[in-house]
């Protein structure tokens, strides 16, 4: 750890961690609780993340928000599935409520596999929501079963 105390420069106060580099002769910075440190020459700025770091984080946040989105908009079609077939279920259209909910669970395990497994933070939310529609119509049926076989 080093620290280093720069009251010429504006007072400026920086924790660092300085590790060498391999195939540089210069120090490279990280871990800072700053942006830019003054160099030896002059009062030039540089900057201690590369460009390219940003760049990186810029292209995750992106795949991230792509992969939310998917989320958001298949599970929308997953809680329509699911409550059309509640409503055919309320209707006694016992079919049509069978065959929605096939094709609700279809989609749920699709966003599963494809979404979820890669960022399973996306579980929550949009995803959920969907799903508790699910558990519904299966608590109505399994409700309806019960007071048929009564």
């Amino acid at each position: 750890m080093l620290s280093a105390s720069l009251p010429a420069a504006g007072n400026v106060c920086l924790t660092l961690r300085a590790i060498k580099s391999a195939s540089r002769s210069q120090t490279k910075l990280l871990n800072t609780s700053r942006c830019c440190i003054p160099s030896a020459i002059g009062m030039a700025t540089k900057a201690l993340l590369d460009e390219s770091d940003f760049q990186t984080m810029g292209q995750d946040m992106a795949r991230y928000d792509e992969l939310r989105e998917s989320v958001i908009k298949q599970s929308r079609d997953v809680g329509k599935l699911a409550k059309q077939a509640i409503f055919s279920l309320h209707r006694s259209d016992f079919k049509g409520a069978s065959d929605k909910l096939e094709k609700a669970e279809k989609f749920a395990a699709a966003i599963r596999d494809d979404i979820l497994a890669e960022e399973p933070n996306l579980r929550h939310g949009s995803f959920s929501a969907a799903m508790e529609e699910v558990k519904f119509f299966n608590t109505l049926t399994a409700a309806q079963s019960q007071t048929c076989a009564l």
